[in-house]
C-alpha cells in the first residue's frame, strides 16, 4: 500500500492520474538482463509513470513496463500496454519513468476469466495503434 506522503506527491500534480495496477518491469540495456521484476504502479500521465519496483532502479536507466490494460477493446478484448523510457528518479516516493514510447496490444484472458465461462476469443497479439 502507498504511503500518505507517496499518495499526497502523486494528488500534487492534476495531470496525473493515480492509477494502480501491478506491472512487471525488464531492463533494456545490453548486459543487464537481471534487472526485471514486479512492481505497482502509483500514477500515470503523458509522459511519466510513478510506480514502486521490487529494487531500486537507477536513474538513466533504459527499461519497459508491462501491465493489463483494465479496459477492453470492443467491450470483449483484453489489452496489455507497453511502455518503454528512461528511470528519471528513484526515491521514497517511488520510482519515476520517463515515457519515450507506448503501446498497446491484445492479449490472452485469463484464467479467471476462462474459468467464468466468458469466451475466448482467437485475436492474435497485434500491436495497436498509440493515441
Amino acid at each position: 500500500m502507498a504511503s500518505p506522503q507517496t499518495l499526497k506527491a502523486v494528488r500534487r500534480r492534476s495531470d496525473r492520474y493515480p492509477i494502480v495496477l501491478p506491472l512487471r518491469y525488464q531492463a533494456l540495456d545490453p548486459g543487464l538482463s537481471s534487472a526485471r521484476g514486479t512492481g505497482t504502479t502509483l500514477a500515470i500521465d503523458s509522459t511519466s509513470v510513478l510506480f514502486l519496483a521490487e529494487r531500486p532502479l537507477r536513474p538513466g536507466l533504459r527499461v519497459e513496463l508491462i501491465m493489463d490494460w483494465p479496459a477492453l477493446l470492443d467491450n470483449r478484448i483484453p489489452l496489455q500496454m507497453r511502455l518503454k523510457g528512461r528511470i528519471d528518479r528513484n526515491d521514497d516516493q517511488g520510482t519515476l519513468m520517463q515515457i519515450v514510447t507506448h503501446e498497446f496490444r491484445t492479449r490472452a484472458k485469463s484464467p479467471t476469466q476462462m474459468m467464468k465461462g466468458t469466451e475466448s476469443h482467437d485475436v492474435p497479439e497485434a500491436v495497436l495503434p498509440a493515441g
